[in-house]
């Protein structure tokens, strides 16, 4: 994970080519509502969506979570935007946890779904993550 000015971008530690990118956050109303901008990125891939949450919705307490258990979990967690721009599915394996992020959207071509699989390491490079993730919304 790289941290700037302008947001976090996570890249898989298997394809250093496939990106998921979170720039800096606003809040358009001065209120709870937090906008982000997320983009993925890989090989003849290149999706953007606005995500709109409220405080987070609790995706820094999800990452966080992972963070607590990376020795292992049993099954998939998974984590989704109140408006469902944004969703995350978490898999233990091993030594690595897979990640698997959906940005969906509706534009002017009509509606479309991209999910793109990370691989994170468990420990400092999970909890990295979950501090960006914390840092940038909140």
């Amino acid at each position: 994970m790289t941290d700037s000015a302008e947001g976090i971008v996570l890249a898989s530690a298997d394809k250093r080519d496939v990106t998921v990118a979170l720039t800096r956050a606003v809040r358009p109303f001065g209120d709870e509502v937090i906008d982000v901008g997320v983009t993925a990125r890989g090989p003849d891939l290149l999706a953007t969506v606005w995500v709109r949450t409220l405080d987070g919705d609790g995706l820094p307490h999800f990452l966080e979570d992972l963070t607590r258990d990376f020795r292992g979990w049993a099954g998939v967690r998974h984590w989704r935007s109140f408006e469902g721009s944004l969703a995350v599915r978490a898999e233990h394996a091993g030594r690595r946890i897979r990640l698997q992020v959906e940005l969906t959207a509706t534009d002017a071509d009509g509606a479309w779904r991209v999910t793109v699989p990370l691989e994170v390491e468990p420990g400092e490079g999970l909890a990295a993550l979950a501090r960006g993730v914390a840092a940038l919304l909140w």
